[in-house]
C-alpha cells in the first residue's frame, strides 16, 4: 500500500506540472521545481541548457495556434532519454495519454537527416503521416533552423506552408 503523504505529493508534483506545461513561458519555472526537487517523482530526469534551448525554440516556432503544444513541452523534458525510459517516465508521471505521441515523434526523429532523395523523403512523410507536423516542428526547434530535408519533407506532406511560418517565426530568434 502507498503512503499516503507520498501520493499525496506525487499527485501534487503531477498536478503542478500538468500546469507548468500549458503555460507559455514556462521553462525556467519547470527547470527551478525540477532543481529543487519538487518533480522528482515525476519528472526524474536530468534538465540542462539544452532542454532549455529547445523548449525556448519550440515554443517561438509553434506559436500560439499549435495544438497540443503541452505535449511536445513534456517531450522536449525528456527527449534526451532512451525511447523505452522515456515512455515508463511519462506513464509513471501521470502522462500515459501523452506516450503514445510522445513515442512515435521520438521514433521518427533524425530520420529526416537519413533521407538522401526525393524519394526517401516521400516515404518519410507516409511512414509519419500521423504525427508528421509535431514531428517537423520538434526538429526545427531541435536543430534551430530549417534545413533542405525538413523543407522537402513538409513540402511531400503537404504542410509545406506551416512549416515555413514555424521557420519564420524561429529566424526571428537569431536578429
Amino acid at each position: 500500500m502507498a503512503k499516503p503523504r507520498a501520493h499525496a505529493s506525487r499527485t501534487a508534483a503531477r498536478t503542478r506540472l500538468r500546469r507548468l506545461l500549458v503555460r507559455e513561458g514556462s521553462y525556467a519555472a519547470i527547470a527551478s521545481a525540477a532543481a529543487s526537487g519538487e518533480l522528482s517523482d515525476v519528472l526524474p530526469t536530468r534538465i540542462f541548457s539544452h532542454i532549455g534551448d529547445v523548449y525556448g525554440r519550440l515554443e517561438l516556432a509553434a506559436g500560439p495556434d499549435f495544438p497540443d503544444i503541452a505535449v511536445l513541452r513534456l517531450m522536449v523534458l525528456v527527449h534526451e532519454e532512451r525511447p523505452a525510459r522515456t515512455r515508463v517516465l511519462l506513464e509513471e508521471a501521470g502522462f500515459a495519454e501523452a506516450a503514445p505521441a510522445v513515442a512515435a515523434i521520438l521514433n521518427g526523429f533524425g530520420e529526416v537527416w537519413r533521407a538522401a532523395s526525393d524519394e526517401q523523403l516521400r516515404e518519410y512523410t507516409l511512414v509519419h503521416a500521423s504525427c508528421l507536423a509535431p514531428l517537423l516542428l520538434f526538429e526545427l526547434a531541435h536543430e534551430g533552423k530549417a534545413t533542405a530535408p525538413m523543407k522537402r519533407a513538409a513540402h511531400f506532406g503537404g504542410i509545406e506552408l506551416t512549416f515555413q511560418r514555424w521557420a519564420r517565426r524561429l529566424r526571428t530568434l537569431g536578429r
